[in-house]
């Protein structure tokens, strides 16, 4: 038995998998103490608390999570067995970024693990609680607290995101786009016009794909027109936006349940509660931190060996389009404008991190990136996760700056495996579920993916030009995946996205037994997009409906092999080159044995499927 548990807490680390997934193994299992059970996780254990402080470290005197960290500093680098920090439950308000280095590692073949207590549940929290509420207005029912210095772009009730006050529609009146912002003769005044943040919605010269925004710098009225002037900024890169599919954030539009706004000014801010919210006993938070947990490592000195398991990762925000009044998405969440070009972080994010093992965590609340894995990303795992209520996408694994084959900075031979993602791209609606960049020996596999705004699982960049020949890309394989309810707010995209060439000649990114359904706007399930190459597709389900299973519209797409798949209608387009079609069944329902198979293979795995009840587990 011993080694038995060994072996599963060294692959399955997290204690809520110990509980709840391996009872079955022997019932000697659940009445393991936690002495039984880190004797065979590490070498030493040190434990934290939320209140713990000292360098004793002790199960009786508990260190503080930062103390416990600098312990392990002490110890490592003559480790002759992994080091365990157990974490035992309530709240880690942190303060600042929790932040690993390379002089936290691993070392000499054995793991540095920071995990759960057994039994309970460590949430590592950037939210500041908020108290003091009153009611302002008793018609609208408008209730006010007030948090000086508090910047923020998310508020929780009871763990349920408020909306930002929103207008129902864009600007009212007759509207004229000037070279500067929008005039329009009817009345649109604010007391802080420069909190105002115009949202586009697929709209950008039919940039469907896309949800960009941008915000105010004043609004004049004179002679019964209103001038209205955006952030110049913003606006001399994208004044061909059109009008704002809606505008957010000012007090005069708090208006309906659920909805708010915070006057970084004065600190007050207002809310209207939704159905059974009681202000005075309502747990409120306000994400206040932009990164919980940040890895940092270079090509040189990686950070490596770590294991994250068993915690829970909630409250954070991310202010930067706040305060550069812009969000220019040219794909993916992929900023560009003046001299720009970034994603939104991590809630948790490590950079050139290897033979990292990020396993059984949950991820809320995040108000950007999830997780985020680049600059050199090697062989390393996320695995057993959930991620709801993501602002941006769950996870992205490299970038799209350095495909050059030579450098050290590659991403490759990561493994994202057995995730759960339930709500991502919530507030920025042109984020996948999942992205990866310019990656090699990457693989998403057996993940589910439910009730996005876009795509499900993106992969590449490019479009036609595809970074020429110096783009390492290869050996790709996305599998197993089951993607749905997806594509609910924005157009051209698809259950697996690729764009540019995601494979080479010799060795081609395969995508194979996933299964797909519920797409709501165009185009298409499986959509290699442009410059699309060297990729073989197999023995996917797909449900369509009225849209096309496959499409490959035009010639830049190159070398695709797509045979052996299930969809329930034949549509598709094929515009590409040296595209090879065969045994492509589109006959649709009863499905045929081999297509039950998939489906009945898609998604969690077994041991997985425990994850999903996480969602009732909100911190």
């Amino acid at each position: 038995m011993r080694d038995i548990l060994k072996s599963f807490v060294q692959s399955e680390v997290s204690s809520k998998f110990r509980i709840l997934l391996f009872a079955a193994v022997s019932m000697s299992i659940c009445a393991c103490s936690k002495s039984t059970t880190s004797a065979q996780t590490a070498t030493v254990t040190l434990y934290a608390s939320p209140t713990g402080s000292g360098s004793t470290c002790s199960l009786s005197s508990p260190c503080s999570l930062t103390g416990a960290r600098n312990q392990v500093r002490t110890m490592n680098a003559s480790m002759t067995g992994d080091i365990e920090v157990s974490l035992m439950g309530g709240t880690y308000t942190l303060t600042s970024t929790f932040e690993l280095d390379p002089k936290d590692s691993g070392e000499n073949g054995n793991t540095v693990i920071y995990d759960a207590y057994d039994g309970q549940t460590p949430v590592l929290s950037g939210g500041q609680t908020i108290t003091g509420w009153t009611q302002v207005d008793t018609t609208k029912n408008i209730w006010q607290a007030t948090a000086p210095g508090l910047q923020t772009r998310q508020l929780y009730i009871n763990g349920k995101r408020a909306i930002r006050a929103r207008s129902t529609s864009g600007i009212p009146g007759t509207v004229t786009q000037t070279s500067t912002g929008y005039t329009t003769n009817a009345t649109f005044t604010f007391a802080v016009p420069s909190d105002l943040e115009f949202v586009y919605t697929g709209t950008v010269n039919s940039y469907t794909w896309v949800e960009d925004r941008c915000g105010v710098s004043s609004i004049t009225t004179s002679g019964g027109t209103t001038t209205i002037t955006m952030n110049p900024t913003c606006w001399s890169q994208t004044s061909n936006w059109g009008v704002p599919t809606y505008y957010e954030n000012a007090n005069e539009l708090v208006a309906s349940a659920g909805q708010w706004y915070l006057n970084e000014t004065t600190g007050v801010i207002s809310y209207i509660p939704r159905s059974g919210e009681t202000m005075s006993t309502a747990s409120v938070v306000a994400p206040v931190l932009e990164m919980l947990m940040l890895g940092n490592g270079t090509t040189s000195s990686p950070v490596h060996d770590i294991q994250i398991s068993g915690l829970t990762f909630a409250y954070s925000t991310w202010l930067y389009p706040s305060t550069n009044h812009c969000f220019y998405d040219a794909q993916a969440n992929q900023i560009t404008y003046s001299t720009t070009s970034m994603f939104p972080p991590g809630g948790v994010a490590f950079h050139t991190g290897q033979n990292l093992k990020i396993q059984g965590n949950s991820f809320w609340h995040i108000g950007s990136t999830g997780l985020v894995l680049d600059t050199g990303a090697q062989g390393n795992t996320i695995q057993g996760n959930l991620f709801t209520d993501i602002s941006s996408s769950a996870v992205r694994i490299g970038d799209i700056l350095s495909p050059n084959a030579s450098s050290s900075t590659q991403d490759t031979w990561n493994n994202v495996t057995n995730n759960y993602v339930y709500q991502a791209g919530v507030e920025y609606g042109g984020a996948p579920g999942m992205m990866a960049g310019f990656v090699s020996n990457t693989t998403f596999s057996y993940n589910e993916l439910e009730q996005l705004p876009n795509s499900g699982i993106s992969m590449g960049w490019g479009w036609s030009t595809s970074s020429g020949t110096s783009n390492y890309m290869s050996g790709n394989k996305i599998f197993g995946n089951a993607v749905h309810d997806y594509m609910q707010k924005l157009v051209d995209g698809g259950g697996i996205y690729t764009l540019g060439k995601v494979g080479s000649s010799s060795n081609h990114t395969v995508i194979h037994d996933n299964y797909i359904y519920n797409q709501t706007n165009l185009y298409a399930p499986l959509y290699p997009d442009q410059g699309s190459a060297y990729l073989d597709i197999y023995n996917n389900v797909v449900v369509a409906g009225t849209l096309e299973w496959l499409h490959i519209w035009t010639s830049s797409i190159h070398d695709v092999n797509v045979y052996n798949n299930f969809s329930d209608t034949s549509k598709m387009t094929n515009a590409g080159t040296n595209i090879s079609l065969s045994n492509n069944s589109t006959a649709g329902t009863p499905w045929s044995s081999g297509a039950e198979s998939v489906i009945g293979s898609a998604g969690l795995q077994s041991n997985y499927t425990v994850v999903k009840g996480w969602l009732n587990n909100s911190p």
